[in-house]
């Protein structure tokens, strides 16, 4: 437990180095400014390291390159503050400008045998981790100078002890740290950016998740998939669809009373609990216009049962509106009209793009719902013919019917229930 609380410091630090000045970046530039961050600590780190071995090891010898290390922590440092200072491209350019002639003055003052120039292989793919396209005289002239160093230091400083002349022993150590330091740096630095990645591509995901999901708020889930087969144009007929319309009785009016955020939780309680019902019987659900809704039925995959689905749906309509209470204390009301016929549907529009439906067929829907009777189902004769053997309805009559005339109607009371009848005698 003590060794978990003690970390705990540890890495809030780090995370808090690992993000200055991210905030307000967007995704790829603050993996950038992390990677510059914890580049300059960990080099910081590694820096104070080796200071400290060469103190404990022969301090007189190695005092120049102590002086120098710690004017390089001075200079990591301030990288880290023109981070945080959102300076990002100075901080970045400062990053290499002083670790690349660094490592070559290492090298002059202790050997080629040191190995610190090792460190290059370090430093040239680190430049391209840290730069953006954008920006692009550092992204290719950071490694070039890197790689012109290393063949510099091979080739002036190879055969030569160092200015300071350490023991070879010392070479040994620091060599040796030199190696395993190179691949610890590169080891951490492709684990960091391999859990960048990782994370965003989960971030990525979700968001791709959420497109879709708000995608197929929008649009049945075959017409997504067409969308995305490369189909530019869709529009279909059907020869048989039923379009189910549904009001709000008064509500026009309880607009009037009610606050627009009171207003619109209500509409929302009710509009919810229709979306639910069309989740389980499977409709279509076609568009909201004020506290009108709009379904159809048999579209975009066309079924056999759709005449069927849509009455049952509409009487579970009035059951779940019924539910819900008004700010009198009584029950909400809701007039629905369907009509069963061919229609045409499609996406329209590149902006706000939707789903609809056209047709002889919406328009008698809507004209049904329009002249019905609140509180009642109204539907056409060519959908009671299609449901008079399954359903119980109740003769209206002739309805002059506007832009239609006289049509007879019917009104829709229940399911026929014959299993009833034969309980009942048994």
């Amino acid at each position: 437990m003590p060794h978990t609380l003690s970390a705990v410091p540890v890495t809030r630090l780090w995370e808090c180095l690992s993000c200055l000045g991210t905030s307000g970046l967007d995704d790829r530039e603050a993996r950038r400014i992390k990677l510059t961050n914890q580049g300059a600590a960990l080099i910081v780190i590694f820096t104070i390291g080796f200071n400290v071995l060469y103190a404990i090891y022969d301090f007189r010898g190695l005092s120049p390159a102590i002086y120098f290390n710690t004017f390089a922590v001075a200079v990591y440092m301030v990288v880290l503050g023109l981070n945080h200072n959102r300076c990002h491209l100075p901080a970045k350019t400062l990053m290499m400008a002083m670790g690349i002639p660094q490592l070559l003055v290492l090298c002059w003052l202790l050997g080629y045998q040191c190995g610190l120039n090792m460190f290059y292989f370090v430093t040239t793919f680190y430049c391209v981790m840290i730069f953006s396209e954008s920006e692009k005289i550092q992204l290719f002239g950071f490694p070039v100078m890197s790689i012109i160093f290393y063949l510099w230091t091979y080739f002036l400083f190879a055969n030569g002890p160092g200015v300071l002349n350490p023991a070879p022993s010392l070479l040994v150590i620091i060599h040796v740290s030199s190696f395993l330091g190179t691949f610890v740096i590169i080891g951490v630095f492709v684990w960091l950016f391999y859990n960048d990645v990782q994370r965003a591509e989960k971030l990525l995901k979700h968001e791709h998740e959420r497109s879709e999901s708000l995608l197929q708020n929008i649009l049945p889930k075959a017409v997504i998939a067409r969308l995305k087969g490369g189909e530019t144009t869709i529009a279909d007929r059907y020869t048989g669809v039923t379009v189910v319309f549904a009001d709000i009785v008064d509500f026009t009016k309880l607009s009037t009373l009610l606050a627009p955020k009171d207003l619109v939780a209500k509409l929302n309680q009710i509009f919810s609990k229709f979306d639910k019902l069309i989740d389980i019987y499977g409709l279509e659900k076609i568009k909201t216009i004020g506290d009108a809704y709009m379904v159809a039925c048999g579209l975009p995959e066309p079924r056999n049962d759709h005449v069927e689905v849509a009455a049952e749906f509409a009487m579970r309509m009035q059951d779940e509106v019924k539910s819900i209470k008004n700010d009198e204390g009584g029950a909400f009301n809701v007039r629905i009209g369907i009509h069963t016929g061919p229609a045409v549907a499609g996406v329209i529009g590149t902006k706000k793009f939707a789903y609809d439906v056209w047709g002889d067929t919406v328009n008698t829907a809507s004209r049904m719902e329009s002249h019905g009777i609140p509180g009642e189902i109204q539907v056409s004769e060519d959908t009671y013919k299609l449901l008079k053997d399954k359903f119980t309805f109740e003769e209206r009559g002739a309805v002059e019917i506007k832009g239609k005339g006289q049509m007879h109607t019917y009104l829709l009371k229940g399911m026929a229930d014959k299993e009833q009848d034969v309980h009942s005698f048994l």
